[in-house]
């Protein structure tokens, strides 16, 4: 990909930089970050803490049992509440399909990933498991929520992205095959699976990997959007600390979550897993009103190899001299083939 518009990519939003505004609103609010992540840290120690005592003794290569998992599902007002101390509206439509799919059975959701709010929200309302790095595992307090939800793990010289591609990496072979005998298990939670790999600003939708297609099951298609005006939460090329701060200081951030009605693929589907994701993601695009974009996670990570980022405000791209000329094109050639 020799001309790559920095310009209108969805992984470097300019569209809500740093204004007077912002700068008001952290000097009012800023006063209440501290309190209020101390309060968050003690919400999800609690639900650490559940995860602990519902995991303890337990053989983690076995699916909970019913009173175990029940504690599970007890524990995900947590992150519920800790979206109420970040300041974050969510906003639910279609319960009635989850609940439907459910009854059916079904063990796969998938969803649009915008922001790292959207853990926070599933587990909240579904209490689902996910596909997450082992290095999660390690994170101090999530790491037991991680684990207590019962996430596959994929190795860290095996990112999730690599799943169920079609290549010799047998590691990314046995994460699919986890997967395919979750689903077929009915003792274990349902998993949330992002196939898009990584996380764009929200006004598109970006190429599916075909990983959680590959089983041929039905799923549940799960739209997440967020109504912003000064902050858009997505979680793209940013500057991650002052996002956070300015997310923290907002007075009140939106997020939609809609629940479609449970997607059960054809034949031809079943046996093409490229042409059932493209149809989910159309499905799930139509709903959004977002086009489909052929960008996807080799894009994101040969924009970070090229080392183009945003500046902390968000006003503007940099990079090394030479990568992006004056039209604002990069060629991403090089570091599309190191990310393959």
């Amino acid at each position: 990909m020799d001309h790559y518009n920095t310009r209108t990519s969805t992984f470097l939003d300019l569209d809500t930089p740093m204004t007077k505004l912002s700068w008001f609103k952290i000097a009012l609010m800023g006063v209440t970050v501290v309190p209020r992540l101390l309060l968050a840290t003690v919400v999800m120690s609690g639900m650490a803490l559940m995860s602990t005592v519902a995991m303890w003794g337990w053989d983690e290569s076995e699916p909970l049992s019913p009173g175990r998992y029940r504690l599970i599902r007890l524990s995900r007002c947590c992150p519920v509440l800790t979206l109420k101390l970040l300041g974050v509206h969510v906003r639910v439509e279609g319960w009635e399909n989850y609940l439907k799919a459910e009854k059916q059975g079904v063990k796969m959701l998938l969803f649009n990933h915008i922001s790292y709010l959207d853990a926070f929200g599933l587990v909240g309302l579904t209490a689902a498991s996910g596909v997450s790095k082992a290095a999660n595992l390690k994170i101090p307090i999530l790491g037991k929520c991680v684990k207590g939800l019962q996430s596959v793990n994929v190795p860290e010289k095996n990112r999730a992205r690599k799943i169920g591609e079609e290549n010799n990496n047998t590691q990314a072979i046995s994460i699919t095959d986890i997967i395919i005998k979750r689903l077929e298990d009915p003792r274990y939670p349902m998993i949330c699976l992002a196939p898009e790999g990584t996380c764009g600003n929200g006004k598109c939708l970006l190429k599916f990997r075909t990983g959680g297609f590959v089983p041929g099951k039905p799923v549940l298609p799960v739209c997440i959007k967020y109504r912003h005006q000064h902050l858009n939460p997505a979680w793209t090329i940013i500057n991650e600390p002052m996002h956070f701060l300015r997310l923290m200081c907002q007075f009140m951030n939106f997020m939609e979550v809609s629940f479609l009605p449970v997607y059960n693929p054809s034949e031809e589907e079943k046996k093409d897993p490229a042409l059932f994701a493209e149809n989910v993601r159309k499905l799930m695009g139509k709903h959004l009103d977002v086009p489909l974009v052929e960008e996807g996670v080799n894009e994101f990570h040969a924009l970070l190899k090229s080392g183009i980022r945003t500046t902390y405000d968000g006003s503007e791209i940099t990079a090394p001299p030479g990568v992006i000329d004056e039209n604002g094109f990069a060629n991403l050639t090089l570091a599309l083939k190191k990310t393959q």
